[in-house]
C-alpha cells in the first residue's frame, strides 16, 4: 500500500477590498490515504468539517480538515469565492482540487459554492469556512501534495 498524502492547501495570494480589509485562513487538509490501484477517486472536505473518500478502494488512514477564515475590517454585503480548479504538486506529479464550497456560523450560511454574508458595522468579522474536492488519479503516486488557491472578496 502506497500513502498519498495531501498534507496542505494554502489560502496564500488572497484578494481583498482595498480599504484595508484582512482576510486570513488556515489550510485545507485532505488527510492521508492509499489510492485505489486501477480506479480513479474524490476526497471531499466539507466546510462542516466531513471527510468523504470516494470509491470504496480508496483507503482514508488519516482524516481531512478544513479552512477556516476569519474576515475583518470589511462590513456590508460581501460575496466571497475561491479559484477553481487548482492544481496540487509533488514533484512531477499533481492532482487537481475543485467544487470549493463555504459556509458561515452567523449568520447560518452554506454549504454553497458562493458565500454571500452582511458583515455588520458594530462587528466588522466573518468568520467562515471553506472545503473541496480533491481529485484522486488511479494510482496516484505518493507524496506530500501542496497548492495555493485565492479567495475573492467583492461588493454584490
Amino acid at each position: 500500500m502506497v500513502a498519498l498524502s495531501v498534507l496542505a492547501v494554502s489560502a496564500a495570494g488572497t484578494q481583498r477590498q482595498a480599504w484595508g480589509a484582512a482576510l486570513v485562513c488556515t489550510p485545507i487538509d485532505f488527510g492521508t490515504f492509499s489510492p485505489c490501484p486501477t480506479t480513479a477517486g474524490t476526497v471531499t472536505v466539507s466546510p462542516a468539517g466531513v471527510t468523504t473518500p470516494s470509491p470504496g478502494c480508496l483507503t482514508q488512514l488519516g482524516a481531512g480538515k478544513r479552512a477556516q477564515c476569519l474576515l475583518t475590517g470589511e462590513t456590508g454585503v460581501r460575496v466571497i469565492t475561491a479559484s477553481s480548479p487548482i492544481t496540487l504538486n509533488s514533484g512531477g506529479n499533481s492532482m487537481t482540487v475543485n467544487a470549493f464550497l463555504f459556509s458561515a456560523d452567523t449568520p447560518p450560511l452554506g454549504p454553497v459554492p458562493t458565500l454571500t454574508a452582511t458583515v455588520g458595522s458594530s462587528s466588522p468579522v466573518l468568520n467562515f469556512y471553506v472545503g473541496a474536492t480533491l481529485n484522486i488519479n488511479a494510482a496516484q503516486a505518493g507524496g506530500s501534495y501542496t497548492g495555493t488557491y485565492t479567495i475573492t472578496t467583492n461588493n454584490p
